[in-house]
């Protein structure tokens, strides 16, 4: 894989609306295995899992932990703490779940993936996407997959949705209304229509925000997106079939949001030093 030159930021972000921001800057002199880092989870127990180039850390809260030699590639994409507590971790070479113990951490197979393309395995895997029933999907450079306990579903797109990145493909978000709504990194908007098993494309009325690298629904069901250029706001007119993105805050190259508490949420940036 090609080496990206990226350093990550995250940001704890306090009442974002009203300005007021607190953060701690955490890099390889406090002790993180590597500062390019590309997805962040919390797990039942409380420990934070970080993806990063150099393997899957923990962080304890004093000291951070790498899990690279357990993992199919040390190249980690995503880590996703599921609704029934289990914490998936997202490799170039396939999705695991983690298993066991503070003390005995084990791995366990979901589905492998391929340097090749194939209908079978994953391909050069971005991100993990959990919807309210449990059910999983994973982005890929120009497709989404569903994935079943002993199958997956490739749902592949145009190629102008196709990604240039080595880190982020498409979001995946679910409105409350259990809509699937699917965002590619070029900022185009699709909805999954269920009984024709395929994604219907919405027409922008406004410009695209740069690259989209991050998705987060709130507890009043608005929809975030990080992107290059800031963290949006995006509005869909169903009616109309068009959608457009709303600035919420001027956060440059945004590459992950993570959920704390109803006022708290961790922002992650590829290169944005504070």
């Amino acid at each position: 894989m090609k080496k990206v030159g990226i350093v990550i930021v995250f940001l704890l972000i306090t009442e974002i609306f009203a300005g007021n921001q607190r953060w701690r800057h955490y890099q390889t002199d406090d002790g993180l295995p590597s500062n390019l880092t590309k997805a962040i989870s919390r797990d039942t127990l409380g420990y934070l899992w970080i993806a990063s180039d150099a393997g899957l850390i923990r962080y304890d809260g004093h000291d951070f932990e790498n899990y690279k030699e357990q993992i199919f590639s040390r190249f980690v994409k995503d880590i996703h703490c599921t609704i029934d507590g289990r914490l998936l971790v997202l490799s170039d070479l396939g999705l695991q779940v983690l298993t066991g113990s503070p003390d005995s951490v084990r791995f366990s197979t979901i589905v492998e993936g391929r340097r090749n393309y194939s209908d079978e395995f994953l391909f050069y895997p971005k991100q993990i996407f959990e919807l309210s029933s449990g059910e999983i999907w994973v982005s890929e450079p120009q497709a989404l997959v569903r994935v079943f306990s002993d199958s997956i579903s490739r749902y592949k797109f145009p190629g102008n949705a196709k990604t240039s990145s080595f880190l982020r493909s498409f979001q995946l978000v679910e409105t409350e209304d259990k809509s699937i709504i699917a965002v590619s990194q070029t900022g185009l908007v699709y909805l999954f229509n269920e009984n024709e098993n395929r994604f219907v494309e919405f027409v922008n009325e406004g410009k695209i925000v740069g690259k989209v690298n991050a998705s987060f629904v709130t507890v009043d069901g608005d929809i975030w997106l990080g992107t290059s250029s800031g963290l949006y706001r995006l509005e869909i007119d169903r009616q109309s079939n068009n959608y457009r993105f709303v600035l919420l805050a001027d956060i440059t190259s945004v590459s992950s949001i993570a959920y704390i508490d109803e006022s708290h949420w961790m922002v992650g940036s590829f290169k944005d030093g504070i």
